[in-house]
């Protein structure tokens, strides 16, 4: 049997993780889930006018690259890498499951999801695909890569608007 990782480790930890990243650092973004249902797609499967549900606030610790300016014959454009940190257990808490596709509203500015990591586990055990002891181990945290998308792509704001309105929801949730 393991020294370490056991339920009364995991329940430190746990509750440590979850004071620093929600009443410490409490830095807060925004997750569009894509509706499939209400996402009509052309031949290919693509969608213009993707349709998201009402975003979900979360705490997550977030690491974001420098900006890397581009210019071509369309224009100048800037591109912004960043990585998401949430913990499992708040995501289950709100029934979420991010997937890469899903867009994260932070520091005005749309980041779409590029990629998923799932896999980091205390003690380097998770309890459930363990062989032999099931009570040690955890599943820690969702870690997504991701990057800046421009706003008339997704389609939650109307930019090619020049109407003054008073409110600021998004318009296709």
């Amino acid at each position: 049997m393991p020294l370490y990782g056991s339920e009364r480790d995991i329940s430190l930890f746990r509750h440590l993780n979850k004071e620093l990243i929600d009443r410490i650092i409490c830095c807060e973004v925004g997750i569009y889930r894509l509706s499939l249902d209400d996402t009509a797609g052309d031949l290919y499967g693509e969608a213009d006018n993707k349709v998201y549900y009402e975003p979900v606030k979360i705490s997550c610790l977030i690491n974001r690259s420098p900006q890397d300016y581009s210019a071509d014959e369309m224009g100048q454009d800037y591109k912004v890498p960043a990585t998401f940190a949430f913990l499992r257990d708040s995501l289950v808490e709100r029934g979420i499951e991010p997937k890469p596709g899903d867009i994260i509203h932070w520091d005005n500015e749309y980041y779409e999801a590029d990629a998923l990591v799932e896999n980091q586990y205390f003690v380097g055990k998770s309890p459930e695909v363990a062989f032999t002891v099931k009570q040690h181990g955890w599943n820690i945290s969702h870690v997504i890569t991701a990057h800046v998308t421009r706003r008339s792509r997704i389609n939650l704001q109307d930019v090619r608007s020049g109407i003054t309105r008073d409110y600021d929801l998004p318009r296709n949730i």
